[in-house]
């Protein structure tokens, strides 16, 4: 029987005045390639059975855990688009680890991000970002 543990973390806190600015997506390529290389085992991203993205406010698009595992080289078995809530990524860290214990996963990339910063900068012209078609970025625009 095989151990299951938290083998890596990353965070990436982007400068205000940052330019060109990562959008949510931007970020969470940044954070999820720094925990991946933080495991220190080059095989991990071919066991990473399972994709997900907590939903936030800042980029709300259903098919960012493909387009991340895309970015990242991954090809995991199953990606997840979750709800938004407060209490979302510990949940799904519980939800995830009990899947590990039990053997239903081998490896999960959990991530997320928020970045109503960089995309309210960039609405008032004040950044660029890599993708203009962000959903809260036009929402901004138009105010």
């Amino acid at each position: 029987m095989s151990e299951s543990i938290l083998v890596s973390a990353a965070q990436y806190t982007q400068a205000k005045d940052e330019n060109p600015a990562f959008d949510p997506l931007g970020l969470m390529i940044k954070a999820s390639y720094d925990a991946i290389a933080n495991t220190g085992n080059s095989n991990v991203q071919n066991i990473i059975d399972t994709a997900c993205v907590i939903n936030r406010s800042s980029h709300d698009d259903e098919y960012l855990p493909v387009a991340l595992s895309s970015a990242l080289g991954i090809n995991p078995r199953l990606t997840i688009y979750s709800l938004i809530g407060g209490n979302s990524p510990q949940m799904l860290v519980n939800h995830f680890a009990r899947d590990i214990a039990i053997g239903r996963r081998r490896a999960v990339l959990l991530t997320g991000a928020g970045a109503i910063y960089s995309l309210h900068a960039a609405a008032k012209g004040r950044t660029i970002l890599d993708r203009q078609g962000n959903v809260t970025l036009q929402h901004f625009k138009r105010k």
